[in-house]
């Protein structure tokens, strides 16, 4: 057996494994930065999904503030125009009233004096 080739094959062995075992460590090493840029890029991208969904809900609420503030009012004027109606209804069954009792006490004079006329008998 000679030594000195096994040495040679060895050593040569050694050499490729430690070729590949740096190549390997290049490959890790790459893909460890880019997992790291991918990291990054996702929590920019969380972190601007983020930004745009505090944005809406902002402009939600700021709407539905909004629409309630209008709502408050609307029922508020509402209540007044009712408020007024029932008023205005209130006056007009008075008026009517009045004319009613007008009307029987001019049917009372009219029957009085003999309706169409004619004397009652």
């Amino acid at each position: 057996m000679d030594t000195q080739r096994t040495m040679d094959f060895i050593l040569e062995n050694l050499a490729a494994v430690s070729t590949r075992l740096e190549k390997m460590a290049e490959r890790q090493s790459r893909l460890e930065d880019r997992q790291s840029e991918l990291a990054a890029e996702l929590t920019e991208r969380l972190l601007q999904s983020d930004e745009r969904h505090e944005k809406h809900m902002f402009e939600i609420r700021d709407e539905l503030r909004r629409a309630i503030r209008y709502s408050v009012e609307e029922h508020r004027r509402e209540r007044v125009r009712r408020h007024a109606l029932e008023e205005e209804m209130k006056q007009r069954h008075l008026e009517h009233e009045e004319g009613i009792k007008e009307l029987r006490k001019s049917m009372q004079k009219w029957l009085e004096r003999g309706g169409n006329g004619h004397q009652p008998s």
